[in-house]
């Protein structure tokens, strides 16, 4: 018989998988196909228990069944077959189990290679099994042979290299073959060292994102010990964000994400504004990204020392005062003004960095008035003065309690007397009362809960009037609202008894 891989560039009529299977289940049945396409065969004749054992059992039975195929097999065959398991780099590595001698080896690396752009799995199987029987200094023999054959590419070179471990030695090594092979092999490269996973991150990840691979550079990067250079970072989120790939899968997303802008803030090598931008396609994961860092998102920073920007993102939300419709290019379209109207509405609801709020519960009441003087100035100009209204109302909401035991700070409610504006007060009374949140009762409490807090608003009411007379109105209608929520959830409780009697 002649050996397949001696006529391998022969035409043949019929070289389907199914032909191929039928070649070898009439070799040895039950046993060569399976065994060559999976990670974890199970022996048909028993296993031992010790693993040492059963690997050696494992890799006699692969090796038996590779020679078996390539005695009976043509080269058409085997890449046939290759194609329809899911681990073709197994059958790579076996079939080097079976090669007798130097001169079998070399002509089945270059029918691999051959296919090296359609099997690259294939291929590198076959170099790991090459270089786990003959040492790593196969790969640098191979591709001098193939050189001077004249069948060297850059791409089979690199797949050669990817038999190697991952490190910064195999890495140089690659591309002092030059700028082609360096490219082919991060192709395929998944950039985790075997050797020293922190400190050779930042190489990896430059040259992923050479190769257009920012999912895979995120996943590096945003380990939780990862230590990449600002720089990087920045042009990784930005490389990111054009990526078709990067909504496949959210929750991976938040963890690497949060991790990357966890570094940032930690470097400080950027400015607020640089890395806010980096933040701002993100924003609707915000709440889930500060449980990887304690630092505050750098939009929300931002947001709180500069009204202008405020007023930018107000623009985006709100429509105009004069209902008038304005395209800031001329040719926006309205599926990208939708899209900018969502994340800044993700970026305000998450906002809860008060203008002029300092350390231990202290608010700068001249920093706050005069953030909010810039950010009604600037609305009036962009024609969205109500809309920053409304959000100054929703911000001041958020402001902390006073010392004396009484909400608002008396900064807030000194600025709310200044500017005696009726749109910020109703906005105020709207955004403590969304803040509350979901409430759980019994089907027959009734509305206990909204008294509580309707008497609590009355006597911080009654606390302020005096002085403050326009906070006293807010506080005084927020007892009223939960009032008249207590009567409401008193009849739900009076119709579940009559419902359940």
């Amino acid at each position: 018989m002649s050996h397949p891989l001696a006529t391998m560039e022969r035409g043949d009529s019929d070289s389907s998988p199914d032909r191929f299977a039928r070649v070898i289940q009439r070799a040895v049945p039950k046993r060569v196909g399976w065994i060559l396409a999976t990670p974890w065969p199970r022996l048909t004749q028993g296993e031992s228990i010790d693993y040492e054992a059963k690997q050696t059992s494992v890799k006699a039975a692969q090796t038996a069944a590779a020679r078996e195929v390539l005695d009976n097999a043509s080269m058409e065959d085997i890449l046939a077959f290759s194609r329809t398991i899911q681990y073709p780099g197994i059958l790579g590595n076996s079939l080097v189990l079976a090669v007798s001698g130097d001169n079998e080896s070399d002509k089945m690396l270059d029918a691999l290679l051959a296919h090296a752009s359609d099997m690259p799995v294939l291929v590198r199987g076959y170099a790991i099994g090459c270089i786990e029987k003959n040492g790593p200094e196969w790969v640098g023999k191979e591709v001098e042979r193939l050189r001077v054959n004249g069948t060297y590419s850059p791409e089979g070179c690199a797949l050669l290299y990817l038999g190697l471990p991952e490190n910064a030695n195999t890495w140089m090594a690659v591309e002092t073959h030059g700028a082609a092979e360096g490219a082919a092999y991060w192709k395929y490269a998944s950039g985790y060292s075997q050797t020293d996973m922190k400190g050779e991150a930042p190489f990896a990840v430059e040259r992923l994102l050479n190769a257009k691979r920012p999912k895979s550079a995120l996943e590096l990067a945003g380990a939780p010990d990862a230590d990449i250079p600002s720089e990087l970072l920045q042009r990784l989120l930005q490389q990111f964000l054009e990526d078709d790939k990067r909504t496949t899968d959210r929750v991976k997303n938040e963890f690497y994400l949060g991790h990357v802008f966890d570094q940032l803030y930690r470097k400080a090598e950027l400015s607020l504004e640089e890395i806010a931008m980096l933040e701002f396609p993100d924003a609707a994961l915000f709440d889930d990204l500060k449980r990887y860092t304690s630092a505050p998102m750098a939009l929300h920073r931002v947001l709180q020392t500069n009204p202008l920007f405020f007023a930018d993102l107000v623009s985006l939300i709100y429509k105009r005062d004069d209902h008038a419709y304005e395209s800031r290019n001329g040719k926006e379209i309205d599926e990208v003004r939708r899209d900018r109207a969502r994340v800044a509405r993700d970026v305000m609801d998450s906002w809860y960095l008060l203008p002029g709020a300092k350390e231990q519960g202290m608010i700068d009441e001249k920093e706050l008035a005069d953030w909010i003087e810039s950010a009604r100035k600037r609305g009036v100009e962009m024609k969205c003065l109500t809309g920053a209204d409304i959000q100054i109302g929703f911000i001041l909401a958020r402001a902390a309690t006073d010392p004396d035991g009484v909400w608002p700070h008396v900064a807030v409610r000194n600025v709310i007397e200044r500017f005696k504006n009726t749109t910020i007060d109703e906005h105020i009374q709207t955004g403590l009362y969304n803040s509350r949140g979901v409430t759980t009762r019994g089907m027959t409490d009734g509305g206990a809960q909204e008294r509580a807090l309707a008497q609590k608003y009355r006597t911080m009411a009654d606390t302020v009037n005096a002085q403050w007379p326009r906070t006293g109105a807010i506080l005084r209608a927020m007892a009223n609202r939960y009032q008249c929520d207590a009567r409401s959830e008193d009849v739900n409780s009076d119709l579940n008894d009559l419902r359940w009697d």
